[in-house]
């Protein structure tokens, strides 16, 4: 969920994860944190998938 008003500036890094608004406030900062939570658990989860994956192909061997 981006947040939409135009007086909001976004730095995005590290994989598109971060989100922080800055400009006068920050008025939908809980919409970019939720945001942020979301995509480390999604990356955390593919990381987990791929370092299984090799184990598993290790394993079978």
């Amino acid at each position: 969920m981006k947040c939409t008003n135009n007086n909001q500036i976004f730095y995005e890094c590290i994989f598109n994860i971060v989100c922080f608004t800055c400009f006068f406030g920050a008025c939908h900062v809980k919409e970019c944190i939720d945001d942020y939570f979301m995509k480390v658990i999604a990356h955390l989860y593919i990381f987990r998938r791929i370092f299984l994956s090799k184990k598993d192909k290790e394993r079978n061997k």
